[in-house]
């Protein structure tokens, strides 16, 4: 049997190399917080083709329950600050009136559901610490507190105020960049605290997210730091479709009106959030872009969490080899100077002129985009295919000026 030459035996420990630490570099790009467009082209494509075949679709699971807090306000005395360029400078000066969602009405809402047997309850409204707290708010914050499996919502740059229980306080947060302004990568630990879907990860399945310089670890499985967001539970409308009659169902009840207002609330809030997880927030207003359209920020977080439950942060090392195996075909054949055709005895023995030529229009990124299309039709998994394109784009011309660097007469 002939052994491989030491030339060859070079090429291949190189092409494991460049593979090896574009697998370590994708960890780390993927890692962020941050999209840099592109990220998720395929599941885009996908999804518009649906809607022109399917039509945009609501999909609400049984097990969910949404409350709206859209039209459930009330006014307070606000202090505006002075001054939003100077950091620690916190003057404030009376500025007027501002709406707030009514905390008496939240009061009431978790009295109700306290001891009814939900799942969880996550309460995407922000309690910042520029609303003087009253007796109304000091209540509600003592019941938060009083109070098993539920989280509220903070954001960047706001503080919560400091009556709240800051335990049950986490970030619903996600990133914007100048490539990219959609929902499209979702933080699972934000500043050392955890956002509203790995709170209820940690409550509901057990998840501990923990790190390690850049690494993440969920328990002792290496997981990655954000998520690249899909979108399960999806709600465009308020009312479920119907023949034109005024519908008997909702996929969300707004809190005054469909839920206080009737004379035994009590029990009816009880039997709506029995079993179910509970997110209460903005349903018309606070929207996001996303792959799928305008969603709900809640249901951002919502389906963060679905993403987290079915481990989707975790890394796969079955997927990690395929992906290793196909970075180590394209570095092989940029170092070699082949095209794929040429990387397989089988074809390499045929003398087709067609089929070399449609090889040699098919270059990596074209295989890259063709492995992220297959990958989120098979498994769902939203593969990125920004950093590879340019990494090999970059090896591909330091290969080039190497080889004509070689070929110059000296």
């Amino acid at each position: 049997m002939k052994r491989p030459g030491r030339h060859t035996l070079r090429l291949t420990a190189a092409s494991a190399a460049i593979a090896a630490a574009l697998l370590c570099l994708s960890y780390l790009f993927n890692s962020l917080p941050y999209s840099f467009g592109g990220d998720v082209s395929a599941q885009v494509w996908t999804e518009r083709i649906g809607f022109i075949f399917n039509g945009r679709r609501n999909h609400l699971p049984d097990s969910i329950a949404l409350v709206n807090v859209a039209y459930d306000k009330t006014l307070v005395d606000y202090d505006g600050r002075l001054y939003n360029t100077i950091p620690g400078d916190n003057r404030r000066a009376p500025s007027g009136r501002i709406a707030l969602t009514d905390r008496r009405k939240l009061l009431d809402f978790l009295k109700a559901a306290k001891g009814a047997g939900y799942k969880y309850i996550m309460l995407d409204v922000r309690f910042d610490d520029d609303i003087v707290s009253d007796s109304v708010s000091l209540a509600l914050f003592d019941l938060i507190g009083s109070m098993d499996r539920i989280a509220f919502a903070i954001h960047e740059g706001s503080d919560p105020v400091a009556d709240v229980p800051a335990d049950k306080a986490a970030f619903g947060d996600y990133n914007i960049t100048a490539f990219e302004s959609n929902a499209v990568k979702y933080p699972i630990i934000h500043g050392g605290r955890p956002s509203m879907a790995a709170a209820m990860y940690s409550a509901l399945d057990g998840g501990i997210i923990s790190t390690f310089g850049p690494l993440t670890f969920d328990g002792s499985a290496l997981c990655m730091r954000s998520l690249f967001l899909d979108y399960p539970v999806r709600v465009f409308d308020r009312a479920v479709e119907t023949d034109g009659l005024m519908p008997a169902d909702y996929y969300y009840l707004n809190l005054g009106v469909d839920l206080l207002a009737d004379p035994d609330s009590v029990a009816r809030i009880r039997e709506y959030v029995a079993d179910r997880i509970v997110v209460i927030g903005d349903f018309d207003n606070d929207v996001h872009d996303t792959s799928i359209g305008q969603l709900a920020g809640s249901l951002i977080n919502l389906n963060a969490y679905i993403s987290l439950s079915q481990g989707r942060h975790k890394i796969s090392w079955l997927y990690t080899a395929l992906l290793f195996v196909i970075y180590f075909v394209i570095a092989l054949s940029l170092i070699k100077h082949q095209s794929p055709i040429d990387m397989i005895p089988a074809l390499r023995r045929r003398k087709s002129t067609a089929l070399r030529f449609l090889f040699s229009l098919v270059g990596f990124s074209v295989v890259l985009s063709l492995l992220s299309l297959l990958l989120y039709l098979a498994a769902g998994i939203i593969y990125s295919i920004v950093l590879p394109s340019l990494y090999f784009s970059l090896i591909s011309l330091w290969i080039e000026k190497r080889k004509l660097l070689s070929e110059s007469p000296q």
